[in-house]
């Protein structure tokens, strides 16, 4: 009886110690827009994971989707840094965040741009 119990929690801490460890992957990590534009962005998402997870996107606290594995392109429009965490759909605990970092480009402006003196000794 006892050695019955001890094989069955070795099998059961052997499976949870084999557990497939979860992959998140997005791209692109910025988006790069002119002046008080927003940036439109497609924002591929990868993941591998045992369990089912969700990834929510944390400005808005919108679900963008869930699954075990997700390959899947979204089309975002952002106005600033955008916060995306993914989360176990059975305890909602979160497993990983990334930041999607919100860029613009400045303008050349006189102030920027190299000046050559007005006079010259050659």
């Amino acid at each position: 009886m006892v050695k019955a119990l001890l094989w069955l929690l070795l099998l059961v801490l052997s499976g949870h110690a084999l557990a497939k460890p979860y992959f998140f992957s997005v791209s692109p990590t910025v988006c790069v827009t002119g002046a008080d534009e927003p940036c439109a962005l497609d924002l591929n998402i990868r993941w591998s994971q045992a369990e089912e997870v969700c990834l929510y996107r944390l400005d808005t606290e919108e679900l963008l989707v869930c699954g075990h594995d997700v390959r899947q392109q979204l089309t975002l429009h952002i106005h600033g840094n955008l916060p995306l965490q993914l989360r176990s759909a059975a305890t909602a605990a979160v497993l990983q965040q990334k930041v999607i970092r919100y860029l613009q480009q400045v303008e050349d402006s006189d102030t920027l741009s190299p000046r050559r003196l007005s006079w010259s000794l050659f």
